[in-house]
């Protein structure tokens, strides 16, 4: 991790599978002209043997699978990235999902660099907490990731000051739990 801190990197944690859509960072980080910018990602599933073959075909020397890891050396990279990937792949079924590792970024209070539709693009566009695309635009992904790694200490504080405001007003434990009961009608 020590190596890490000091570097441009964009991290994603979590379930390598086909709902991820994670190939769209990779031809991002392709077309991506400074070797300056990384991309790790962290964690197994069904589509990372694939992923390493499309990043070994495609040369990229600034993508890195780590594998698992514990708890406290992904909330150690996630303190350190630019920002954090949340990826799902273009399919009405996706579109209104919220990922879990959403309420996680937004504790870490870090840009969110957001490839996919529906309500998590709104969310993240109606609060300004990062920065979106469809499945498929690697332009505008690769835009959204140059506008990350420019983004002013302002900026990154108002994303911060927006990811906190967000969590404390619709993802905290006590919200959750009120959801739940409402929900059942305990209330």
């Amino acid at each position: 991790m020590n190596k890490w801190k000091k570097k441009n990197f964009l991290y994603y944690s979590g379930n390598i599978g086909k709902a991820q859509g994670l190939e769209n960072f990779l031809f991002a980080a392709k077309k991506i002209k400074s070797k300056e910018i990384f991309f790790i990602f962290t964690g197994d599933g069904s589509e990372k043997k694939k992923l390493l073959e499309i990043t070994k075909i495609l040369n990229l020397n600034n993508v890195i699978f780590t594998g698992s890891l514990n708890f406290e050396t992904v909330n150690e990279f996630l303190k350190h990235a630019k920002a954090s990937i949340i990826s799902l792949k273009d399919d009405k079924l996706f579109n209104n999902y919220i990922p879990n590792k959403f309420q996680n970024y937004l504790v870490c209070r870090k840009p969110m660099l957001v490839c996919a539709e529906g309500v998590l693009v709104n969310l993240v566009r109606k609060n300004k907490i990062g920065f979106t695309s469809k499945p498929g635009n690697i332009i505008k992904l690769v835009n959204n990731i140059i506008r990350i790694m420019n983004l002013s200490k302002k900026e990154l504080k108002l994303i911060s000051r927006n990811s906190k405001n967000l969590f404390d007003k619709q993802f905290s434990s006590s919200i959750q739990q009120n959801k739940i009961i409402k929900f059942l009608n305990l209330k």
